[in-house]
């Protein structure tokens, strides 16, 4: 296969990613070879997706509920970045970073099916929140035959039903900035200050604002398990958050559409939030992996802030 001819069929079957590669000669003629076995295959669908598009005046929900009650799931199960290797650094950083004693009280905030909650349930007393009835319930299928106990709730993150109960509260991996108003997002961490006990820690893991959205292509595909996925980002600096539609061909060859909007915050804008909300940073990391100091040029924000003071 000619290379100009296989530079153009990746530009034409719009997979930015690859063509990316291409261009800053990244990856050798052979590789090309090598790959277009596997991208003819999906020469149909993705000349379907051509045609079909997300569409400039495609219909976007107005919030996240319908993505995380119907897409995140299915979507992030399978995401080899959230896999067990992952999971176990993440913990391995949590308990380094928040240097608790043993049965102390965790809240898992946004738990899903419990990645997380079940490895630190060994050591610590944990709860679970999450607004996913689905992911709760396989959370709960997990821990059936457990010998410890998970305390799982279904609810809203910005109404945690607790008063002063933790001594720590997670909210990993970009969990946080979904409402599109940032009282909302405010309303969260006052929740998350009610929650915890004086004094009490919170790790609330981000994106860095600034190095995600210069590295994050604006079209790329990504395949989960059967499904193959357009992910279409666009930065609106009015509202400082990334609008993600979201383009799916499923295993039965069918063509859905879905969409969500994340804020994303510099440091000093996720700090005068968590000050307002009785909060002040300790310490910010860049990485779970050998807890990492942050430099403005890591790919992850990651706060260890402490409650101050109590809030109305």
């Amino acid at each position: 296969m000619n290379k100009n001819y296989f530079q153009s069929f990746l530009l034409r079957t719009s997979i930015p990613s690859l063509y990316h590669k291409v261009k800053q000669k990244a990856i050798s003629q052979s590789y090309l070879i090598k790959m277009s076995k596997k991208v003819l295959k999906l020469n149909i669908y993705l000349y379907i997706i051509s045609l079909y598009g997300i569409k400039n005046n495609m219909i976007l929900n107005k919030n996240n509920r319908e993505y995380f009650q119907n897409w995140y799931l299915k979507l992030s199960k399978d995401d080899k970045r959230l896999g067990t290797k992952r999971t176990k650094q993440d913990v391995e950083f949590i308990k380094k970073v928040l240097k608790l004693p043993k049965n102390s009280r965790i809240l898992d905030l946004c738990c899903g099916h419990g990645r997380h909650s079940i490895l630190l349930a060994k050591q610590y007393s944990i709860t679970g929140l999450d607004i996913n009835k689905e992911a709760l319930g396989i959370f709960k299928k997990n821990i059936k035959n457990k010998k410890f106990k998970i305390n799982l709730i279904e609810s809203d993150m910005r109404e945690i039903p607790f008063k002063e109960k933790f001594d720590a509260v997670l909210n990993m991996y970009t969990s946080f900035g979904y409402f599109e108003k940032d009282k909302d997002n405010l309303k969260v961490l006052k929740s998350i200050n009610k929650s915890l006990k004086l004094n009490g820690k919170l790790i609330l893991d981000l994106r860095n604002k600034r190095p995600y959205h210069k590295k994050v292509l604006p079209k790329y595909w990504m395949k989960l398990k059967n499904n193959y996925i357009l992910m279409e980002n666009d930065y609106n600096d009015k509202k400082n958050q990334e609008e993600v539609k979201l383009i799916i061909i499923d295993n039965k060859g069918r063509i859905l559409k879905t969409n969500f909007f994340v804020k994303s915050y510099t440091v000093s804008e996720i700090k005068k939030l968590l000050n307002k909300a009785g909060f002040s940073i300790i310490k910010k990391y860049g990485s779970t992996e050998n807890t990492d100091i942050y430099t403005k040029k890591s790919e992850r924000l990651i706060i260890l802030a402490e409650k101050k003071r109590r809030i109305n």
